[in-house]
């Protein structure tokens, strides 16, 4: 186990280290440094910014002729024509609308995956918690166990205990020390990973207690608040605002759009120059694309429907669980609490007023009931930990 724990340490010496040896804070450094989240983060803010372009008028058109006259003696014409059209859709500011609307479902999606890799974090450090408790009670439990060796090699030593009796001692004692040992690597292995997710840093947090959260007491009041709040179901409510102001968007783009400029016509001894207006009729470019958004409309108001359906069955679901696992670890630490005798036991067995295999009888069934407290304890906060969501 020693050669377990420092391969881990010399594995992690190269990188930097970042301290903060609590629950929330530690897991918010994680997903601040998270290389997926980060990137998630640069994707949104380069989309918002591709949504803001191409909001303008479009760009002034300006057309030189030069024609040369034929026969010779028919002068030369030069002309010139500057033109800008103006559109409805963009005056109106319906396109720009669009584009807001676009960057309110792209900051709420990048939300969404913020918070899924908060989830990740959270239920990974809610297992490296528990690895924790198991692996002081595998100390502990080795401690007692090496007091339980030393005194039966005694007892064999003086004829009360056979070699059958001690060697089934040593071997349950082995097993016990492979079982911390496979524990200390798996704790060993979910730390790297947070440090992995964590952008490689090595996370200087060695707390053994768990998030303090407790499950609200009324689910119905506690969801119409965090429903509207869900950045999975603000994005879907948000696509339905896009549809919203694509409709209107395409409307506005049915409209005629106006043409002014300025026209002349440059010929010897002849000049001519004024305005010029021009309207373009979209009878056919626009044709089905209201209709077309009517429909993404729909499609959206059908998504944020499934979206607050399958949050509040989903929450329910696991509001439930988590409240079973809860009374399970209560009942389950009444249990040992009610049961433990350890330290009657232990003087019993200093005093050598109870033999080794009898002390060794009692004490094995209240350890195994102290790891069934720590692992329904575990059980009741993965539940949790799957409950919030990644919400803090």
């Amino acid at each position: 186990m020693k050669r377990l724990i420092t391969l881990a340490a010399s594995a992690a010496a190269a990188t930097a280290l970042w301290g903060a040896n609590d629950y929330t804070a530690t897991l918010r450094l994680i997903v601040a440094h998270n290389p997926a989240t980060l990137a998630a983060r640069s994707l949104s803010a380069a989309e918002r910014k591709e949504n803001m372009t191409g909001l303008t008028l479009a760009d002034p058109e300006v057309e030189f002729s030069y024609q040369w006259g034929n026969p010779a003696a028919v002068p030369d014409k030069k002309t010139l024509d500057v033109s800008q059209s103006f559109d409805f859709a963009t005056l109106s500011g319906g396109k720009r609308r669009v584009a807001e609307a676009r960057n309110e479902v792209s900051a709420l999606t990048g939300d969404a995956a913020e918070l899924a890799k908060s989830y990740e974090v959270d239920a990974l450090m809610t297992r490296a918690v528990y690895l924790r408790k198991l692996q002081r009670w595998y100390d502990s439990a080795l401690a007692h166990t090496a007091k339980v060796m030393e005194a039966a090699e005694k007892a064999l030593a003086h004829g009360d205990m056979t070699v059958v009796d001690v060697n089934s001692i040593r071997i349950d004692r082995r097993n016990m020390e492979a079982e911390a040992e496979l524990n200390a690597l798996e704790l060993a292995s979910a730390m790297a990973t947070l440090s992995s997710l964590g952008g490689g840093v090595r996370l200087d947090w060695d707390a053994d207690g768990y998030l303090g959260y407790s499950l609200p007491a009324d689910f119905d009041a506690w969801c119409a608040t965090a429903l509207p709040a869900d950045p999975t179901v603000a994005a879907a409510r948000a696509g339905v605002a896009v549809a919203d102001r694509e409709i209107s968007l395409r409307r506005s783009e049915g409209l005629p759009s106006l043409s002014v400029g300025y026209t002349s016509e440059m010929v010897k001894d002849a000049n001519y120059f004024g305005v010029s207006v021009g309207v373009t009729v979209p009878l056919w470019s626009n044709r089905g694309r209201v209709a077309a958004s009517q429909a993404a409309k729909a499609a959206a108001a059908a998504a944020l429907d499934d979206a607050m359906v399958t949050y509040t069955a989903d929450l329910r679901l696991k509001y439930d669980r988590a409240r079973a696992l809860a009374g399970l670890a209560g009942d389950c630490r009444r249990l040992r609490d009610d049961c433990d005798i350890s330290e009657g036991l232990k003087k019993q067995f200093d005093t050598g007023y109870i033999a080794v295999t009898d002390y060794l009888s009692q004490l094995m069934p209240l350890l195994e009931l102290d790891r069934k407290v720590i692992e329904a304890e575990h059980d009741y906060q993965a539940a949790l930990a799957d409950f919030r969501g990644g919400r803090l």
